[in-house]
């Protein structure tokens, strides 16, 4: 059941696709659709709370088999949260669980890439213009205990 939860990085944002999370919870995707629209009508019309639907769901379309463009969301953790709040029972732990583990892996991989980005790369640049300064000035230094190596400041090679 894991493996039909597509986790994906759309500008930025992780997501799922609401016909993926459709499958997953036994709905039909037009019935989650009506879910998600009501959520969002929920949060725009809430005058206490500053929410921010996108933070939850992103309006999208997709092709159906006769290329028509329908309508579809992209679920964020958030709109993954929500969706498994209202749930119960076996498919509604199922679906956390799944999402839940989804996400962070997804987020453990996007961690790792930063990381290498970040830390890694600079430090694969500094080995690499090291390797090249050998290369180009090919200086090997020595230098004996007595220090009788040394000549006008700098060490000779063997």
């Amino acid at each position: 059941m894991m493996s039909d939860l597509e986790i994906f990085v759309f500008k930025q944002k992780v997501v799922a696709d609401s016909r993926d999370v459709a499958r997953m919870v036994g709905k039909q995707h037009k019935n989650l659709l009506r879910d998600i629209d009501s959520y969002i009508e929920t949060m725009r019309n809430s005058a206490e709370l500053k929410i921010e639907p996108s933070d939850f769901f992103i309006k999208s379309t997709y092709k159906d088999s006769t290329g028509r463009e329908r309508p579809c969301y992209l679920c964020t953790r958030l709109g993954c949260d929500l969706i498994a709040n209202k749930m119960t029972g076996e498919k509604g732990t199922l679906f956390t669980v799944a999402y839940v583990s989804k996400f962070r892996a997804m987020e453990a991989e996007l961690t790792r890439r930063e990381f290498q980005r970040t830390v890694k790369a600079p430090i694969r640049r500094r080995l690499t213009d090291a390797k090249l300064r050998r290369v180009l000035f090919p200086i090997k230094m020595s230098c004996t205990v007595s220090g009788t190596n040394r000549r006008d400041g700098l060490l000779e090679g063997k």
